[in-house]
């Protein structure tokens, strides 16, 4: 990974998982499943380990309120508080940041 954890405003816990694979930006994130970067509007992120899902690869209908995390990879790892932005679009997350 090449950026500050901090400046991309993830915890310890998250710093350490995306050291554990190829990490991308929220720019250049793309969905685990499909490989796809497109429908960025129902792309979400999970708040343990920063990877990308489309909502409707995962069959979920919307984007879930406040944190989420993936059950692909990080299901059976409890229970994990974080902040809402994670689910916003890729756009919107980096106007705001």
């Amino acid at each position: 990974m090449e950026a500050h954890p901090a400046c991309l405003e993830m915890n310890d816990e998250m710093a350490a998982c995306v050291q554990t694979y190829p990490w991308q930006c929220i720019e250049c994130k793309r969905c685990i499943v499909c490989s796809m970067g497109d429908q960025e509007e129902s792309m979400i992120f999970c708040d343990r380990c920063d990877r990308g899902f489309h909502t409707h690869c995962i069959g979920l209908a919307r984007a879930p309120q406040g944190s989420w995390i993936c059950q692909q990879y990080c299901g059976s790892q409890g229970d994990f508080t974080a902040t809402p932005r994670r689910t916003a679009g890729r756009k919107k997350a980096a106007a705001t940041s």
